[in-house]
Formats: C-alpha cells, sequence, structure tokens
C-alpha cells in the first residue's frame, strides 16, 4: 500500500454475502447510490446485515457462497482499492438501475486477522491498529 494511502485510509461497510464475493468470487464492483471523490484503498468491513436478496443474485450467477451463518459479520476482513467509478460497467456484478454507481474493485487483499469494528453509512475511520491485520 502506498504511504498517501495509509494517511487517507477508510473503512467501507458492505453487507454479506456481498462482502464476502469481494474477497473470494471475483465482485470487481460495488453498487452505490454515491460516488467517492478520488480512488483510494478502503478496509472492507463485513456488516452485521445479511442481503437475503443476494442468494437469488448470486445463484443467477452461478456463486455459492457459505451458509448465512457462517459469514464473518461485524468484522474488518480485507482491503481493496477502488480505482473509478462509472454508471455503465460492464461487470456482471453491476446493478443497472438508475442512480447506482458501479465502483470499480481491485487488488483484494485479505487481513490476516479479523478485525471487530462498527460500521456506519459511508466511509468511517479505521481502528487504531488495523496496520497489525495486514502483516
Amino acid at each position: 500500500m502506498r504511504k498517501d494511502d495509509e494517511q487517507s485510509i477508510r473503512v467501507l461497510t458492505i453487507a454479506q454475502p456481498w462482502a464476502w464475493c469481494v474477497f473470494h468470487a471475483g465482485k470487481d464492483v460495488e453498487n452505490r447510490g454515491w460516488r467517492p471523490s478520488a480512488p483510494r484503498t478502503v478496509l472492507i468491513h463485513a456488516g452485521q446485515r445479511f442481503d437475503p436478496d443476494a442468494a437469488r443474485f448470486l445463484k443467477r450467477l452461478g456463486v455459492e457462497a457459505p451458509p448465512e451463518d457462517e459469514l464473518p459479520r461485524g468484522v474488518i476482513i480485507g482491503q481493496v482499492r477502488i480505482t473509478g467509478w462509472s454508471e455503465d460497467s460492464p461487470s456482471r456484478w453491476a446493478f443497472r438501475e438508475p442512480g447506482v454507481w458501479h465502483w470499480q474493485l481491485t487488488g483484494p487483499v485479505l487481513a490476516s486477522k479479523l478485525i471487530p469494528y462498527r460500521g456506519m453509512p459511508g466511509f468511517c475511520p479505521p481502528p487504531a491498529r488495523w496496520k497489525r491485520a495486514f502483516r
């Protein structure tokens, strides 16, 4: 990770099983109703919420995620780089709906240990010792 990224690192909460998909199923787009101000590296927090609609979507893609009760929640599970965004990504992970931005995700790295964290909407500051989970 670049030094300037360490200064501006933020946490992004993603509901399960979507957070799992970033690291294990090639999810290269995050769908949001807003766009970030600049490319950046973010820590991915697996939120407490489980998205029940995701199972149907994943089934259509042929992706088999772990059962709901086996997915980690309430913890930072990894980091990824947001390299850009558009409203017309060709990715199979892009939701093609009005007002949805497709954030391009690259270089996912799983944390070597899970970091308990309480997520919030938007970008949040990281916990003090977040770097220890990526050594």
